[in-house]
């Protein structure tokens, strides 16, 4: 725990800083370090707002999950009398360098203040429906494009979300809305497509770099094999891409015009094999190590009851 967590507010953000201006722009720029913060509970309101302004005086974006769920939404308005987007709202925390990870339990009225200051939001149904956030439920992704806030896709982490495959994240947003809401033209997959590429380029405020493939902007792009089974027959691209098509007929993928991945390998990575094998053997020593591999250990649970947060450091 105290590896975890600062004293405060301020040696945190002085930490968030030094690791910006340390790692910001390398990898010869495609490295890109941000404000971010775990957000919620039990960060405060002043690293909540204090990252966001310290991410705008250093020209880069900051992130945090908020909103992720019905109980955490109903823990901050018993707490503080109003629901988290609302929250941060009034302590004029939000801003177009601030993207809401999840954000799935937003109210009706809030939609309008995300719109309103040009905060992004980060959409990730696979953690959703691994770990039953509710986006189906009570999410107003639909309602936030309606209005111009920029949703892109993301995938949160792999034990959240159970892969890091933007390619099933998309195929998720353009069609669990057509089936809650009975709405056959909900989201669908053009929309879809939009928020795993362009949107997701506007919500890390990168639009004018990548997203699209223009002129001007980086040669980053997926090659699909049209020859798979997959695409075996289709005659609308992108209706084949998101509904038919899956990871497994990518046939390249290009990074600022190089190849990276082709014919089934990692360029880059010449013993992939040989580092698949040491992660699981890695994984396996640390859930030994954890304690993890116990018949006791608990899968699931409850993060946010009322008062269960009461005392928990900043």
């Amino acid at each position: 725990m105290d590896r975890h967590f600062f004293p405060d507010a301020a040696v945190a953000l002085e930490e968030l800083e030094a690791c910006v201006r340390e790692l910001d722009g390398a990898g010869d720029g495609r490295i890109r370090c941000w404000v971010n913060i775990q957000g919620k509970e039990p960060c405060s309101a002043e690293l909540h707002v204090g990252a966001r302004e310290l991410a705008e005086r250093l020209g880069v974006g900051t992130t945090y999950h908020i909103a992720s769920t019905v109980e955490e939404a109903r823990s901050a308005e018993e707490r503080y009398g109003k629901t988290p987007v609302a929250r941060i709202a009034g302590l004029e925390g939000l801003g177009s360098n601030l993207v809401l990870a999840h954000a799935t339990a937003v109210a009706e009225d809030e939609i309008g203040m995300l719109a309103e200051h040009h905060t992004k939001v980060a959409f990730c149904p696979g953690t959703s429906l691994k770990l039953a956030k509710g986006a189906t439920r009570v999410g107003r992704y639909p309602e936030m494009m309606d209005v111009d806030v920029t949703v892109g896709l993301g995938t949160d982490g792999v034990s959240a979300s159970g892969n890091l495959d933007l390619k099933r994240q998309m195929y998720l947003a353009a069609g669990l809305f057509k089936d809650c809401r009975g709405d056959p033209n909900a989201v669908g997959a053009e929309r879809a497509l939009r928020m795993s590429t362009i949107e997701g380029a506007r919500a890390l405020g990168m639009e004018d770099e990548i997203g699209s493939l223009e002129s001007g902007k980086k040669a980053d792009f997926v090659l699909f094999d049209l020859g798979h089974i997959e695409w075996t027959a289709y005659q609308d691209p992108v209706q084949a891409l998101v509904w038919s098509a899956s990871s497994a007929s990518i046939s390249q993928t290009w990074v600022s015009g190089r190849a990276l991945f082709r014919d089934g390998l990692v360029v880059t990575a010449p013993d992939e094999a040989e580092l698949r094998s040491e992660a699981h053997e890695r994984a396996a020593r640390l859930i030994r190590g954890a304690g993890l591999d116990r018949d006791d250990v608990p899968l699931e649970s409850v993060v946010y009851e009322p008062g269960s947060l009461e005392n928990a450091p900043i």
